[in-house]
């Protein structure tokens, strides 16, 4: 692992128990004042070893928000054995969204979806459901919110919907907005 994070809590309580990130850096260094070439070295590193990834690092959270998708279709109602076909992507408008199995997965459910991770499926019951009951759902484990950490100077999180996007950008919502969102990408955060 070249850059990362951990943060390890206990799962009863809420409570953090750990939190690390790599590169980092020997705090040693700065007690007695940190030499030249050492701070550029630490400032130029493409890793950012002085930045806290755990507290500012902002990612998009890719396919692990599968199953909390997923989730959200089951609440509006979607049966788990609906099916959507998986040849590879789906167009949605003018634009190709690809799924990461480039020949596809055939017809798949919600089972299989997650499973084999379909994109396609995702791409085409978001457009239906909508992101405002995805992100509604997204919140509620704490996804995009903030906490009070015993920390300072934390980034948090985003899940986008129709009206973050029109307060931040002055921009209405894109089905393909939806689209992106869905599988962990764009706004999401």
């Amino acid at each position: 692992l070249e850059s990362g994070s951990v943060i390890v809590m206990d799962c009863l309580t809420g409570d953090l128990i750990a939190m690390a990130y790599m590169p980092s850096f020997d705090p040693n260094s700065f007690s007695d004042g940190i030499g030249v070439s050492e701070w550029k070295w630490l400032s130029a590193d493409d890793h950012v070893p002085l930045r806290n990834k755990t507290l500012k690092g902002l990612y998009p959270p890719a396919s692990t928000v599968k199953p909390m998708v997923a989730m959200s279709f089951l609440e509006a109602g979607l049966d788990p054995k609906a099916t959507a076909y998986c040849g590879g992507g789906l167009r949605v408008g003018d634009r190709f969204f690809r799924c990461h199995a480039r020949r596809g997965h055939g017809t798949v459910d919600m089972n299989r979806a997650i499973a084999q991770s379909c994109a396609t499926y995702f791409y085409y019951y978001a457009q239906k459901i909508g992101m405002d009951k995805l992100a509604s759902l997204a919140r509620r484990p704490g996804m995009g919110q903030e906490f009070d950490l015993p920390v300072q100077s934390q980034f948090y999180g985003t899940v986008p919907d129709p009206a973050w996007k029109l307060k931040k950008y002055n921009e209405p919502w894109r089905v393909f907005d939806t689209v992106n969102a869905t599988i962990g990408q764009g706004y999401m955060l």
